[in-house]
């Protein structure tokens, strides 16, 4: 599995942050994940046989629907299964 991601630059983040304000931004997450989550020794769950997709699902769980006072919505897919 490649460690590889994508960081704007400092372009990029310009070019973004002039984007108009009243318009809805709409974002695509592209992941892989892991067979089995790999958490470094001393996190709670090392070693467990955690599947990567409900590893993310456990992290991306507790994050809100919406985020108030941002405007900003989530549509999926933080649910448990």
């Amino acid at each position: 599995m490649s460690d590889a991601y994508i960081d704007p630059g400092r372009e990029a983040w310009e070019v973004f942050k002039g984007l108009p304000r009243d318009q809805p931004i709409h974002m695509l997450n592209l992941i892989r994940l892991r067979d089995r989550a790999d958490y470094p020794p001393g996190h709670p769950d090392h070693g467990k046989a955690i599947s990567g997709r409900e590893a993310y699902l456990n992290t991306a769980a507790p994050s809100p629907r919406t985020w108030p006072g941002w405007g900003a919505a989530r549509s999926g897919p933080a649910r448990r299964r």
